[in-house]
């Protein structure tokens, strides 16, 4: 092999590598992206009677049960996968701290503020305790958080004798679901905007959520 070819050999390979780093930059960067508009492109064209009418989001994007508490979650669970690291733990944790708020309003007429309070403290002591070990004890986030939520559904099944919780009469809590700050648009939903731009500021606009 010639010198002339050693080198084109050579820069070919270099092209490569780098055309190869470029793609997968691009599918980690936009791959998610192109999904959901993968998605949304096949829903349309087989409901477009429907999926595509402004009724259907706006009850969807608006509605206190399905996007606004949704939205919360997911921002909570995106700044543990910004860090590269996983939270296997979250469902189980939220399904406590749920369980827990609506048996102490029901079963022991706890004021509805303490109650939330307490599901809140129990979301917090969970995700400290599984970033100590991951954090401090170098331990593997999949493997801890899979633990933690294993024992997290054996007390919520203990807590609430795997029994669904029902009988929420609580009006002043109830009200927080109805009140319409803008037209339809509820408390919950701008609830969960500002929760968005908290995390988006945090991640986006401080020295800590860069470095993350």
């Amino acid at each position: 092999m010639t010198e002339v070819e050693t080198v084109g050999a050579g820069a070919g390979s270099v092209l490569g590598t780098r055309n190869s780093d470029r793609l997968r930059e691009f599918v980690g960067k936009y791959g998610l992206l192109i999904v959901y508009a993968a998605a949304f492109v096949f829903f349309a064209s087989k409901r477009s009677d429907s999926f595509l009418r402004v009724d259907t989001w706006t009850r969807t994007i608006l509605s206190p049960t399905g996007f606004t508490p949704l939205l919360v979650l997911a921002l909570g669970l995106t700044v543990v996968l910004a860090m590269g690291d996983f939270d296997l733990s979250f469902g189980n944790m939220v399904g406590l701290a749920g369980g827990t708020a609506g048996a102490l309003m029901i079963n022991y007429d706890i004021n509805w503020v303490a109650a939330i309070f307490i599901a809140f403290l129990i979301g917090v002591t969970v995700g400290l305790a599984n970033g100590y070990f991951v954090a401090y004890l170098n331990a593997s986030s999949f493997v801890i958080t899979l633990a933690a939520g294993t024992i997290l559904f054996g007390i919520e099944t203990l807590w609430t004798k795997n029994r669904s919780i029902s009988g929420l009469e609580v009006q002043s809590f109830l009200d927080l679901d109805e009140t319409k700050v803008i037209q339809n648009m509820r408390l919950p939903f701008f609830i969960a905007i500002a929760f968005f731009l908290l995390v988006w500021l945090m991640l986006d606009r401080t020295e800590l959520g860069r470095y993350m």
